[in-house]
């Protein structure tokens, strides 16, 4: 993940704290089903219409359930969260700007709040952070290393799971299907 994602999405999982993590009932799997479901619904159409204004094409480095527990707690699955992240390079700061201000428009008119005007981290040039419920979606746009780039993360808050629960990683996570304790990548393998 490049540095300027990782210390975004650090930045984003803060935002994310301070939505309300806590508070977590036992096996809590509608609420997350509901949750994640949420956020596949408004993402794709959110990144289709801004690869559409601004001629873009995103990769995604997450598309998946990730942990909201610390690394050596043995049962990483029983408090999960979904997480989204993607990111696209822009020509410039006037085509990152139609990037966003696509994203704005699309979330606003799909019944998000848009809860931040501002971008993500203090280092972003445009932006926002967006609320429906539970899913947050963060937009930025940025500059570095002599580019400028879009970066979009969308989480839901954490859910306590069953003892038994297997996490999950969509077809669009790249590491979809790879071997992990924690994943259930042999499903993975058979739905590719």
């Amino acid at each position: 993940m490049p540095l300027r994602l990782r210390s975004f999405t650090s930045g984003c999982l803060a935002l994310l704290v301070a939505f309300g993590l806590s508070g977590c009932a036992e096996d809590q799997s509608p609420l997350r089903e509901n949750a994640a479901s949420d956020l596949h619904a408004a993402v794709p159409p959110m990144i289709e219409d801004m690869s559409h204004q601004a001629d873009l094409k995103f990769s995604y480095s997450r598309d998946r359930e990730s942990s909201c527990l610390r690394p050596e707690n043995k049962e990483q699955q029983r408090q999960t969260y979904w997480i989204v992240s993607l990111e696209a390079a822009v020509a410039n700061r006037a085509a990152g700007k139609a990037a966003v201000d696509a994203a704005t428009e699309y979330l606003v008119n799909s019944g998000w709040d848009h809860v931040s005007v501002k971008p993500p981290e203090p280092q972003g040039l445009e932006g926002g952070g967006f609320r429906k419920g539970d899913p947050t979606i963060s937009v930025g746009l940025f500059e570095g290393d002599n580019r400028f780039h879009i970066e979009v993360l969308a989480m839901t808050t954490c859910f306590k799971n069953p003892k038994d629960h297997r996490m999950t990683r969509s077809p669009n996570d790249p590491d979809y299907g790879t071997s992990s304790s924690y994943y259930d990548h042999l499903a993975e393998q058979i739905d590719e």
